[in-house]
């Protein structure tokens, strides 16, 4: 709503406040007019009848209330229960007749005029719970908007007609608030106030009047957590429920079973913790599942919410609520017609696939590595020096035969120096590489160590003639698995090897700790390595999860 619309909306407001307080102070004189012209109608009939006037005024009061809306006297509790127990007479007295008959026959048995004080409270109590039941706050719809506001409507409009005729005649300043105390009640929230309360509350809290009743239906109904989500505009709420909506839509379809009879790739819920909206064929390939009715860019990419306006919000909630968007599950055939349509839509460069961009500071340790103990061998005492070059041992031709330790045995701090020609493997860990050396004459057994060693463009056969073997089991298998989480990290689930059937290729049994053995030829030739490393990034990007 622009600014000019706000304003002409407070003139319409305020024009309205002042006709109906006109409209009240002239009702306000008729009525004093009329309880003026009232009083002399008692006194005079009182003097005629020669009764008291307190006693003729008490009788009119109590024939008059029931056609009034005071409060409940003892009249209305009598004409209530003689009417539900002289239901019977219905027949006999139909329609408005009926009540007629029940009055006149109170006023024959004259049981109004024989109630002692003891009955006149029991009926008077007869009374406002036949009025309570009928007051109710409303209800609303399953939707947003509220069916009915109930009777409370009403008799808050009576309470505030009665607060401006005492303002209007007595000067007092009022303000009633009126919200709803249960989500299902169709009650909106009303205000009535006097000019200076509204003047004062719009001033002093800096909030105006409709906003003020807003919050404080949101209190009434959430406590604090309600009242702080109120201050967000509702495009925003409407963002976040868009979002919590497709989320889980997007979990029942994962978790539900195909067409086809396939079952679902995943059965915990949670596992999926947000919607690929950038890169939904993600979804396809993980889940099996496709969204449905939900408007894609140019660039065949889920829109986001964010940049949505709130109507186009609140046309998809409808939607989605009515099950004309969402997610839905795939059949096997269908997902890899689609995998398939996709990935020539890439090769075609009709679809652009964004790569995620690798973190400046991805591979690096979050802490420092321990310091090597064993500094009277003649080892290194850091992995890296400060200025990145490793620091290597000189051979020692004294230097003791080495014997493999058991396992659980501390190995021994006299590791032999071994010529390069003789490691065969290495596994490229986080900074400290590890290295699987012959541990016999004929080769049958290995042993795995730890070794400081600069990057393997750098190396070459002529650089390390020899290599000082740190044999530290529990280093390694400290380093190794942070190794392996890091290629993880780096790697895409779609560089894996795979075996013909697409299946993922089991890790060699034969690899200590699980690694996978990089040929030492590779590492001393850096072509070698590089071949490979293209080799393996030109793979397809495609999820096995679908070909299991």
């Amino acid at each position: 709503m622009s600014s000019d619309a706000v304003t002409l909306e407070k003139v319409r407001r305020k024009s309205k406040r002042a006709e109906r307080t006109l409209h009240n102070k002239t009702i306000n004189n008729a009525l004093e007019s009329i309880d003026h012209q009232l009083h002399e109608i008692v006194q005079s009939t009182a003097d005629d009848l020669d009764i008291s006037v307190d006693e003729i005024r008490s009788e009119f009061l109590a024939y008059a209330s029931i056609r009034s809306t005071a409060h409940p006297t003892a009249w209305n509790g009598l004409i209530h229960e003689k009417s539900i127990d002289w239901s019977e007479e219905k027949d006999n007295y139909p329609g408005g007749a009926f009540m007629h008959y029940v009055v006149e026959r109170i006023k024959s048995e004259g049981l109004y005029e024989n109630m002692d004080e003891t009955e006149k409270e029991y009926y008077k109590g007869v009374a406002q719970e036949a009025r309570d039941a009928k007051l109710n706050a409303g209800s609303t719809r399953t939707t947003a908007k509220r069916l009915v506001q109930g009777t409370a409507k009403e008799r808050l409009e009576e309470i505030a007609e009665s607060l401006d005729r005492l303002h209007n005649v007595t000067g007092i300043e009022f303000a009633l608030f009126a919200v709803r105390g249960n989500a299902s009640h169709g009650l909106k929230p009303q205000y009535f106030a006097s000019k200076t309360a509204s003047t004062f509350f719009e001033s002093h809290l800096s909030v105006s009047m409709d906003q003020l009743v807003t919050l404080m239906e949101s209190a009434a109904l959430g406590g604090a957590p309600a009242l702080l989500s109120s201050a967000k505009s509702e495009t925003s709420q409407s963002k976040t429920l868009t979002r919590q909506v497709m989320l889980e839509s997007l979990r029942d379809a994962a978790t539900s079973v195909a067409p086809d009879g396939a079952l679902p790739f995943i059965t915990d819920r949670q596992e999926i913790r947000f919607v690929e909206w950038s890169n939904h064929h993600k979804m396809v390939e993980s889940y099996g599942v496709i969204s449905f009715g939900w408007p894609l860019s140019d660039s065949a990419r889920m829109m986001l919410p964010n940049g949505m306006g709130l109507a186009m919000l609140h046309q998809l909630l409808q939607r989605i609520r009515a099950k004309q968007c969402g997610f839905r599950r795939m059949g096997q055939a269908e997902a890899e017609a689609w995998l398939e349509q996709f990935d020539g839509d890439v090769a075609a460069g009709i679809i652009t696939i964004e790569d995620r961009k690798r973190r400046s500071d991805a591979g690096k340790p979050k802490v420092k590595r321990a310091k090597l103990k064993d500094q009277q061998s003649g080892t290194y005492t850091e992995p890296f020096t400060s200025s990145g070059e490793a620091t290597w041992s000189t051979p020692d031709a004294a230097a003791p035969t080495h014997n493999t330790p058991a396992p659980g045995e501390t190995p021994p701090d006299d590791s032999p120096i071994l010529p390069v020609s003789d490691i065969q493997h290495v596994g490229l860990g986080l900074g400290m590489n590890t290295l699987v050396v012959p541990d016999s004459q004929d080769g049958s057994s290995t042993a795995t160590a730890s070794v400081a060693i600069p990057e393997p463009a750098l190396l070459s056969s002529s650089q390390i003639p020899y290599a000082k073997l740190v044999f530290c089991q529990e280093t390694a298998e400290k380093i190794i698995p942070r190794a392996e989480r890091s290629a993880s990290r780096s790697c895409s689930r779609s560089r894996t090897p795979t075996t013909q059937s697409g299946r993922p290729q089991p890790a060699n049994p034969s690899t200590p700790l699980g690694l996978h053995n990089t040929p030492f030829e590779q590492l001393i030739d850096p072509a070698i390595s590089n071949t490979q490393s293209e080799h393996q990034n030109s793979g397809p990007r495609r999820s096995q999860r679908l070909r299991k």
